[in-house]
Protein backbone atom coordinates (compact mmCIF):
# COMPACT_ATOMS: atom_id res chain seq x y z
CA UNK A 1 0.00 0.00 0.00
CA UNK A 2 1.42 3.52 -1.02
CA UNK A 3 1.29 6.75 1.57
CA UNK A 4 -0.89 9.28 1.47
CA UNK A 5 -0.31 12.58 0.50
CA UNK A 6 -0.21 13.51 4.57
CA UNK A 7 1.74 11.14 5.41
CA UNK A 8 4.51 11.91 2.65
CA UNK A 9 4.00 15.56 3.76
CA UNK A 10 4.94 14.37 7.67
CA UNK A 11 7.54 12.04 6.28
CA UNK A 12 8.86 15.09 4.08
CA UNK A 13 8.14 17.45 7.61
CA UNK A 14 10.32 15.36 9.42
CA UNK A 15 13.64 14.80 7.10
CA UNK A 16 13.49 18.60 7.18
CA UNK A 17 13.82 19.36 10.93
CA UNK A 18 16.35 16.77 11.12
CA UNK A 19 18.58 18.45 7.96
CA UNK A 20 17.68 21.36 9.84
CA UNK A 21 18.98 20.24 13.44
CA UNK A 22 22.06 18.34 11.91
CA UNK A 23 23.15 21.59 9.92
CA UNK A 24 22.78 23.38 12.77
CA UNK A 25 24.79 20.91 14.96
CA UNK A 26 27.42 21.35 12.29
CA UNK A 27 27.77 24.89 12.54
CA UNK A 28 28.22 24.85 16.35
CA UNK A 29 30.84 22.40 15.73
CA UNK A 30 32.90 24.46 13.26
CA UNK A 31 32.69 27.41 15.52
CA UNK A 32 33.42 25.53 18.45
CA UNK A 33 36.51 24.28 16.65
CA UNK A 34 37.59 28.37 15.67
CA UNK A 35 37.36 28.89 19.04
CA UNK A 36 39.29 26.31 20.43
CA UNK A 37 42.07 27.26 17.38
CA UNK A 38 42.20 30.88 18.47
CA UNK A 39 42.63 30.07 21.49
CA UNK A 40 45.71 27.86 20.94
CA UNK A 41 46.98 30.39 18.46
CA UNK A 42 47.17 32.88 22.07
CA UNK A 43 48.66 30.42 24.00
CA UNK A 44 51.47 30.20 21.37
CA UNK A 45 51.77 33.57 21.63
CA UNK A 46 52.10 33.60 25.29
CA UNK A 47 54.73 31.02 25.14
CA UNK A 48 56.22 33.55 22.84
CA UNK A 49 55.99 36.41 25.13
CA UNK A 50 57.48 34.53 28.04
CA UNK A 51 60.52 33.86 25.88
CA UNK A 52 60.85 37.94 25.04
CA UNK A 53 60.31 38.43 28.30
CA UNK A 54 63.67 36.38 29.51
CA UNK A 55 65.67 37.50 26.35
CA UNK A 56 64.77 41.31 27.47
CA UNK A 57 65.15 41.91 30.67
CA UNK A 58 61.72 41.15 31.72
CA UNK A 59 60.44 44.10 29.46
CA UNK A 60 57.12 43.34 26.92
CA UNK A 61 57.84 43.93 23.26
CA UNK A 62 56.99 47.20 21.96
CA UNK A 63 53.35 47.67 20.48
CA UNK A 64 55.67 50.42 17.92
CA UNK A 65 58.78 51.05 17.05
CA UNK A 66 60.63 53.94 14.88
CA UNK A 67 61.00 51.38 11.84
CA UNK A 68 57.79 51.36 9.99
CA UNK A 69 58.25 47.81 9.40
CA UNK A 70 58.43 46.80 12.75
CA UNK A 71 55.47 45.87 15.55
CA UNK A 72 54.16 43.85 18.16
CA UNK A 73 53.93 40.71 15.57
CA UNK A 74 57.65 41.27 14.04
CA UNK A 75 59.05 41.18 17.47
CA UNK A 76 57.87 38.04 18.37
CA UNK A 77 57.86 36.32 15.31
CA UNK A 78 61.65 35.05 15.51
CA UNK A 79 59.45 32.97 19.10
CA UNK A 80 56.80 31.55 16.68
CA UNK A 81 57.34 28.44 15.08
CA UNK A 82 54.35 28.54 12.75
CA UNK A 83 53.36 32.00 11.40
CA UNK A 84 49.64 31.04 11.29
CA UNK A 85 49.71 31.58 14.83
CA UNK A 86 49.06 34.92 14.50
CA UNK A 87 45.99 34.46 12.46
CA UNK A 88 42.48 33.80 14.28
CA UNK A 89 40.39 31.08 11.98
CA UNK A 90 37.51 33.19 12.40
CA UNK A 91 39.01 36.43 11.01
CA UNK A 92 39.11 35.90 7.17
CA UNK A 93 41.04 39.74 6.27
CA UNK A 94 44.43 38.63 8.09
CA UNK A 95 47.18 39.94 6.61
CA UNK A 96 51.23 39.21 7.25
CA UNK A 97 51.94 42.68 6.20
CA UNK A 98 53.18 44.88 9.22
CA UNK A 99 54.72 47.64 7.39
CA UNK A 100 52.66 50.29 8.32
CA UNK A 101 49.90 50.88 10.12
CA UNK A 102 47.31 50.64 7.35
CA UNK A 103 48.40 46.90 6.62
CA UNK A 104 48.31 46.78 10.75
CA UNK A 105 44.64 47.35 10.42
CA UNK A 106 43.91 43.52 9.03
CA UNK A 107 45.90 41.97 11.69
CA UNK A 108 43.94 39.12 13.87
CA UNK A 109 45.35 39.78 17.34
CA UNK A 110 45.34 43.22 19.51
CA UNK A 111 48.43 43.93 22.27
CA UNK A 112 47.32 45.70 24.97
CA UNK A 113 49.53 48.84 24.40
CA UNK A 114 48.98 51.28 26.82
CA UNK A 115 48.85 48.70 29.78
CA UNK A 116 52.26 46.79 28.10
CA UNK A 117 53.66 49.99 27.16
CA UNK A 118 55.61 53.31 28.39
CA UNK A 119 52.72 55.75 26.53
CA UNK A 120 55.78 58.74 27.56
CA UNK A 121 58.03 56.30 24.51
CA UNK A 122 55.35 56.10 22.10
CA UNK A 123 54.69 52.84 23.01
CA UNK A 124 57.99 51.96 22.02
CA UNK A 125 59.55 50.57 24.74
CA UNK A 126 58.07 47.64 26.80
CA UNK A 127 57.37 48.07 30.65
CA UNK A 128 58.64 46.01 32.89
CA UNK A 129 56.88 42.97 34.01
CA UNK A 130 57.26 43.47 37.62
CA UNK A 131 54.98 46.66 37.05
CA UNK A 132 52.10 44.44 36.39
CA UNK A 133 49.82 44.63 39.38
CA UNK A 134 47.83 41.64 38.52
CA UNK A 135 49.46 39.32 36.31
CA UNK A 136 45.66 36.73 36.60
CA UNK A 137 44.06 39.44 35.54
CA UNK A 138 46.30 41.52 33.48
CA UNK A 139 45.79 41.49 29.05
CA UNK A 140 48.36 40.95 26.64
CA UNK A 141 46.48 40.14 23.58
CA UNK A 142 42.76 39.25 22.53
CA UNK A 143 41.17 39.63 19.10
CA UNK A 144 42.12 43.17 17.10
CA UNK A 145 40.07 46.01 17.82
CA UNK A 146 37.27 47.68 14.86
CA UNK A 147 38.56 50.01 12.44
CA UNK A 148 37.19 52.65 10.14
CA UNK A 149 36.34 49.72 7.87
CA UNK A 150 34.25 46.84 8.29
CA UNK A 151 37.08 44.40 7.62
CA UNK A 152 39.32 46.42 9.48
CA UNK A 153 40.99 44.30 13.00
CA UNK A 154 43.30 46.68 14.47
CA UNK A 155 46.56 45.37 16.06
CA UNK A 156 46.25 47.41 19.37
CA UNK A 157 43.55 46.85 21.85
CA UNK A 158 42.63 49.11 25.30
CA UNK A 159 39.61 50.10 27.54
CA UNK A 160 38.46 52.64 24.50
CA UNK A 161 39.16 50.22 21.70
CA UNK A 162 37.90 46.47 22.48
CA UNK A 163 38.36 43.46 20.88
CA UNK A 164 35.92 42.38 18.25
CA UNK A 165 33.44 39.73 19.52
CA UNK A 166 34.35 36.35 17.02
CA UNK A 167 33.59 33.61 19.08
CA UNK A 168 29.88 32.82 19.91
CA UNK A 169 29.71 36.80 20.76
CA UNK A 170 32.59 36.33 22.67
CA UNK A 171 36.26 36.55 22.63
CA UNK A 172 39.53 35.10 23.58
CA UNK A 173 42.08 36.37 25.91
CA UNK A 174 45.69 35.66 27.06
CA UNK A 175 46.57 37.15 30.22
CA UNK A 176 50.11 38.14 31.78
CA UNK A 177 50.31 34.91 33.30
CA UNK A 178 49.69 32.80 30.39
CA UNK A 179 46.65 31.72 30.68
CA UNK A 180 43.89 32.08 28.13
CA UNK A 181 40.03 32.54 28.43
CA UNK A 182 36.52 32.87 26.73
CA UNK A 183 34.49 35.16 27.88
CA UNK A 184 31.59 37.94 26.28
CA UNK A 185 33.15 41.14 25.46
CA UNK A 186 30.33 43.35 27.34
CA UNK A 187 32.32 41.85 30.40
CA UNK A 188 35.72 43.19 30.05
CA UNK A 189 36.07 46.02 32.08
CA UNK A 190 36.20 49.56 31.05
CA UNK A 191 36.34 51.59 34.37
CA UNK A 192 36.98 51.63 37.75
CA UNK A 193 39.31 49.31 40.22
CA UNK A 194 38.78 46.66 37.91
CA UNK A 195 39.75 47.93 34.74
CA UNK A 196 42.85 49.44 35.86
CA UNK A 197 43.85 45.75 36.66
CA UNK A 198 42.92 44.29 33.12
CA UNK A 199 44.47 47.32 31.47
CA UNK A 200 47.49 47.68 33.91
CA UNK A 201 47.54 51.47 34.39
Amino acid sequence: KGMSLLELIMVCAIILILSFSLIMTVMKARYHAKTVACANNLRQIGIAVQLYLDDFEHRFPPCESTVPSDCWYTELDYYIDDPESFKCPGYEFHSYDFTDASTRNFCSYGFNRSGLNESSAGYQLGKDINYVTSPTKCMIASEGSAGANPDNSVYYIDKNHLPIARHNNGVNVLFVDSHVRWMTRSSIPTSGSEAALWWNY
